[in-house]
């Protein structure tokens, strides 16, 4: 027999008479099937140490659906010591919460819940039912539904938080226009007590939901915009986003930004997908960051709507061109993900400070790496 053998479980609900603070929706578990037309055996009367080996058998989805079964079998699963690189909160027509568990994001664990029961400003109510599907390799493995849990949104969460021992939600993001800001407070709610590590919002949601969106949500140490939901007229509030002391951060209408705006940023890295920034812009942007403007700043990349002028950008710049035949390399992380840039045929600018930075300008991109 395989020592990863598939196990298939069966959980039978059980009422939950005189049990007034328990929290978790209650299972019992009444027998593993290893093959079903041979043998079965009752898990719960074994020695605790057997039912662990039994649990190490276990795929990791299954792991945490038994999990939900009592706080007995949370405790065995939380002593199994397993571990997510991400946990992330989707919010759109459902409410999705998905757990995934290698760098490839290919194999996880998506749970989802109707979100239509709630009332403004209030906490969500108890959902009929969670969906849950597994994901492996890109295949959908299995796929749950279970009707009357009686657990909530932010107590299901929580319940894979402290499983995984993972304290924080890599990725809130909002991403549909149906959506509307009556949510946020019940997000918010089912997210007390945890840091976000990443706030989304694209580009199918309303400016009037990203306008309050950005006014609820505070803290965070990443951030993504599709849309910016702010007139020109409004430039104080983007200000005070690019005034945020961020680890990242990427705007993909960036029409809007202007180098004033760069210049106070305090982000240390800094993405825009196709900006109408000029090279006499960057060329500012090179000699402030020079003067010691931008010290955070790590990374800067910009897309344009044409072919950049190196001459331009790099005009009364003292720098120091890199051979074509180099073979130095940026590794820079992306999430789970690393992404390198050959350096190659780009500049290398110091600054006041003795810190210095390499500049790649190809074609329409222009790029600032600084060295670390």
């Amino acid at each position: 027999m395989s020592s990863r053998m598939s196990l298939k479980f069966e959980l039978l609900s059980v009422c939950n008479f005189g049990c007034p603070d328990f929290q978790l929706p209650r299972f019992s578990l009444f027998f593993i099937c290893i093959n079903p037309k041979t043998m079965s055996f009752p898990l719960h009367k074994l020695p605790a140490s057997a039912i662990l080996q039994v649990l190490q058998l276990m795929d990791i989805y299954d792991q945490l659906t038994y999990s939900l079964c009592s706080k007995n079998t949370k405790k065995m699963v939380k002593s199994l010591g397993l571990r997510a690189t991400t946990i992330q909160v989707h919010v759109q027509k459902k409410i999705g919460i998905c757990i995934n568990f290698d760098n490839s994001n290919y194999n996880f664990f998506w749970s989802s819940f109707e979100h239509g029961y709630y009332f403004p400003d209030e906490e969500f109510r108890i959902p009929w039912y969670i969906e849950a599907v597994a994901w492996n390799n890109v295949k959908k493995e299995t796929e749950w539904k279970w009707y009357g849990a009686n657990i909530g949104i932010r107590e299901y969460l929580h319940h894979f938080i402290d499983v995984l021992q993972h304290t924080r939600i890599d990725d809130l993001n909002f991403n549909d226009e149906l959506v509307n800001a009556d949510i946020i407070v019940p997000v918010q709610k089912v997210l007390k007590g945890l840091q976000i590590l990443e706030l989304g919002l694209v580009n199918s949601i309303t400016n009037e939901f990203s306008r309050s969106a950005l006014e609820s949500f505070h803290y965070y140490d990443e951030f993504y915009l599709e849309r910016i939901p702010f007139e020109r007229h409004e430039v104080g509030r983007m200000n005070k986003i690019f005034m945020k002391n961020l680890w990242w951060g990427l705007v993909s209408e960036p029409g809007k930004i202007t180098i004033d705006q760069l210049l106070i940023s305090n982000w240390v890295e800094i993405q825009l997908n196709i900006t109408d920034l000029t090279e006499k812009d960057f060329n500012i942007l090179l000699k402030l960051w020079i003067k010691g403007s931008s010290p955070r700043l790590t990374y800067f990349y910009a897309t344009t709507f044409h072919l950049l002028d190196q001459k331009i950008i790099l005009k009364g710049i003292n720098c120091s061109q890199i051979p074509l035949d180099n073979e130095e390399v940026h590794i820079r992380k992306i999430d789970v993900h690393y992404q390198e840039t050959t350096l190659a045929g780009g500049s290398r600018i110091k600054r006041f400070d003795g810190t210095t930075a390499v500049v790649v300008i190809d074609e329409a991109e222009f790029k600032i790496i600084v060295d670390i």
